[in-house]
């Protein structure tokens, strides 16, 4: 794949795993939290976070077009 989205609502070590390894191998990570302020790790593991899965579609949508 080219792009992970994760969801990440609730903690998940199943999630933050797949995050940090996509991250690692030079994917690019789109996030989705509910959190007003999103944890650091979270926010250095991915390029882009959002606050709604429909904001990640529209951003993954925008990388697409551009390519």
């Amino acid at each position: 794949c080219d792009y992970v989205l994760a969801m990440c609502t609730r903690p998940s070590w199943g999630t933050a795993m797949e995050i940090f390894y996509a991250h690692r191998s030079g994917k690019r990570v789109v996030v989705v939290t509910d959190s007003p302020k999103p944890s650091p790790w979270l926010v250095y593991h991915s390029s882009k976070v959002t606050a709604s899965l429909r904001d990640a579609c529209d951003w993954l949508q925008s990388q697409w077009t551009a390519a």
